[in-house]
C-alpha cells in the first residue's frame, strides 16, 4: 500500500569522500510500531521489522511502498537478515525465530525468555542468532547455530556480559559482539574471545574489506576496526551508536540517538554528520551497490511502548 508520494529533491551522487553527501527523506513518518532493522536482497526488495511489545511486524517493499506480511503471533521483532529473498531469518524478543522461505513464513521460536538481537543467514544450511537479557526476560549472552535442520546453542566461554547484539561474516568467519566489550570469533560452534580493549557495549557488526566494522557506546559513540587480534577506535561520535553499514568506496554509514545520522571516512575517521528530520532513535541502516540507503528508528527508547516508526531513505545514484 502506498504511504504518501514522494519527491526526492536532491538524488544521491556517489559515495567516495568527495562526492555529495547523502539526503534523506522521511518516507514513512508514523508506522504502526518501531523499526528496528532494516535488509534487502535487492534494490527493489527490502525488508524492516519491529513492531509492538506483543505484536511483532513485517513489512516487504523499497522506497515508499510498503507492504505488511502476515507473521506468527509473537512479540516486538529485532532483526532482519537473508541470504536470499527465499531465505530469510527474523529474531525477537522471547526467543522469537520466523523464517521466510518459498512457502511462507514459518515459527521456529526457540521457547526461552531470552531476546534475540542478532541473526545471520549464510544459506539455507547455516545461520547464527544471538541475544540474551532484555526488559522482558533472559539472563545473559546467549548464541545458536543453525545447521539446516535444527537450531543448537553454541557454548560460549564464560562471560559476565548480559547479551550478544549482533552478528556477522567477517572473511570466512563469524562475528559475535555485545555487552561490556564482548566480541567472539569463530564458525559452527567453535568460537574465541577477541582482545577488544573496551568495556563499551558493541552494538552492531559488518565486514569492510576483510575486517571487522564494529558500532558501539550508549551515551557517546565509537566506531571500531579490527581482526581476530583486536580493535583500534578509528572515530567517535557525539550519540549512541546502534547502525552501521559499509558504503564503499572507504565509506561507511552509521545512525544513533536523537536521530544520528552520518559517514565516516574508514581511513581518516573523519565524520560528516547527515541532516535528519527528526530526533527519534535511529536503530538500524542498510545499503547496497545500486540501491537506495535506509535507516529505521522509532520511540525506542522506553521500554513501555507504544511505539511508532520511522523510515527515512537516501536515493540511489
Amino acid at each position: 500500500m502506498p504511504l504518501r508520494s514522494s519527491a526526492y529533491t536532491l538524488a544521491l551522487l556517489g559515495l567516495s569522500a568527495c562526492s555529495e553527501p547523502l539526503r534523506f527523506e522521511e518516507v514513512w513518518a508514523e508506522a504502526d510500531g518501531a523499526l528496528v532493522s532494516v535488509w534487502g536482497s535487492s534494490a527493489e526488495d527490502v525488508w524492516t521489522v519491529g513492531g509492538q511489545i506483543e505484536d511483532g511486524g513485517l513489512w516487504r517493499g523499497s522506497e515508499d511502498q510498503w507492504e505488511a506480511v502476515e507473521v506468527p503471533e509473537v512479540g516486538l521483532l529485532n532483526w532482519v537478515h537473508g541470504s536470499s529473498a527465499d531465505d530469510v531469518w527474523i529474531g525477537g524478543i522471547d526467543g522469537a525465530l520466523l523464517h521466510v522461505g518459498p512457502n511462507g513464513v514459518t515459527d521456529h521460536s526457540l521457547g526461552v525468555e531470552d531476546a534475540i538481537w542478532g541473526v545471520l543467514s549464510l544459506s539455507p544450511t547455516e545461520a547464527y542468532a544471538v541475544g540474551g537479557s532484555s526488559a522482558w526476560g533472559g539472563a545473559s549472552a546467549r548464541a545458536w547455530h543453525f545447521d539446516g535442520s535444527a537450531w543448537a546453542e553454541i557454548v560460549i566461554a564464560t562471560t559476565e556480559a548480559s547479551s550478544l547484539f549482533k552478528v556477522a561474516l567477517v572473511g570466512d568467519e563469524v562475528w559475535l559482539i555485545g555487552a561490556g566489550g564482548l566480541a567472539l570469533v569463530g564458525r559452527g560452534d567453535s568460537f574465541a574471545t577477541v582482545p577488544t580493549g573496551t568495556s563499551e557495549d558493541l552494538v552492531t557488526v559488518a565486514a569492510v574489506n576483510g575486517q571487522a566494522l564494529i558500532v558501539g557506546g550508549r551515551v557517546t559513540g565509537s566506531v571500531f576496526l579490527g581482526d581476530a587480534d583486536g580493535l583500534d577506535e578509528i572515530a567517535t561520535a557525539p550519540s549512541g551508536l546502534f547502525g552501521v553499514q559499509d558504503l564503499g568506496d572507504g565509506q561507511a554509514l552509521i545512525s544513533g540517538v536523537r536521530g544520528y545520522l552520518a559517514t565516516v571516512d574508514l581511513e581518516t575517521g573523519e565524520s560528516e554528520i547527515i541532516e535528519t528530520p527528526n530526533e527519534r532513535l535511529l536503530h538500524a541502516v542498510w545499503s547496497s551497490p545500486g540501491a537506495h540507503a535506509y535507516a529505521v528508528g522509532g520511540n525506542l527508547e522506553s521500554s513501555t511502548g507504544p511505539y511508532s516508526g520511522t523510515l527515512l531513505v537516501a536515493r540511489a545514484p
